[in-house]
């Protein structure tokens, strides 16, 4: 008797595999027509209650321009934004209002290419540990194009920052070649410890700019980094007295010691998991617990 045994190909699974909040690419998988069909859904998604996350891997992306629509992160996993590069992303004016209502948004890890990137934005729209090759704009210019305040730190504009509308923004721990025209806006931007900030108002304003030579104490957060298909977790090390931003990190916790949390997870159960792990990762989604997570 002759007996045949198939061979099977073992596929090793990833940890986001099966998470259809998280989508993960490379340079040669074309991701544009997905994520402008994604910006086009989230744009003026305020209600929704869908969560994503865009993790994009070490390259070049040529031509990739991403919107970021309500409830979306973009983020380049390369040890630093250098090895992420793509054309641009953007968020613009909502239905009403200007960008008053664009909340809920970030990037990070990020190199962009563009002559100028606009990032029209209000409030919980981080963008940190990127390059901005250009100008960069943190509204659409003039009226009606208003904004309202947001935050940036650990990032590089080799152009000028326009604040354009926006009555009020902090920057911390980063460098701008071309300085900032702050001249258009509102009230008060705050600067802490970037490099080519303005140090006083020369506006009829006296307070509209606060500055703050450097950060007395600082920990950039950790951050997600995928190197030849090993992932990672990135942890930055504290700094004291920082001007501009801060060195990559050198820290890094392999996934296998970190407990990824889902959607669906409760209070208990990731108590349980992240027992004898050095790391919690959430993935994107609405947790509606009843308890608290020990640690």
């Amino acid at each position: 008797m002759r007996c045949v045994l198939p061979l099977l190909a073992a596929v090793a699974s990833e940890w986001y595999d099966g998470i259809d909040s998280i989508r993960v690419f490379g340079p040669s998988d074309n991701p544009g027509p997905e994520l402008w069909d994604l910006y086009n859904k989230m744009h003026d998604a305020q209600f929704s209650s869908e969560r994503h996350a865009i993790l994009l891997k070490s390259g070049t992306y040529s031509n990739l321009e991403i919107g970021v629509g309500y409830y979306t992160g973009v983020y380049g996993v390369g040890a630093t934004d250098k090895d992420v590069k793509l054309s641009s992303f953007f968020t613009l004016d909502g239905k009403v209002g200007g960008a008053t209502q664009n909340f809920w948004r970030s990037v990070e890890g990020v190199t962009v290419s563009n002559p100028s990137i606009t990032w029209a934005c209000s409030q919980a729209c981080p963008v940190r540990r990127s390059t901005i090759e250009g100008d960069f704009w943190l509204s659409e210019p003039g009226a009606p194009h208003w904004s309202s305040g947001g935050y940036v730190s650990d990032l590089t504009v080799n152009g000028e920052v326009h604040v354009g509308t926006q009555q009020q923004f902090f920057f911390r721990n980063s460098e701008f070649g071309g300085g900032v025209d702050y001249t258009t806006g509102g009230w008060n931007f705050v600067f802490v410890g970037v490099d080519g900030a303005p140090t006083a108002s020369t506006t009829d304003k006296k307070y509209m700019v606060t500055h703050a030579p450097s950060a007395p104490i600082i920990a950039e957060k950790p951050y997600l980094v995928e190197e030849d298909g090993a992932w990672s977790i990135a942890v930055p090390e504290a700094q004291t007295d920082l001007v501009g931003r801060a060195p990559a990190a050198t820290k890094r916790i392999a996934m296998e010691d970190v407990f990824v949390a889902k959607v669906g997870d409760t209070a208990a159960t990731i108590t349980e998991g992240i027992v004898g792990k050095k790391a919690l990762l959430f993935t994107p989604g609405t947790y509606g617990f009843s308890e608290v997570i020990t640690i």
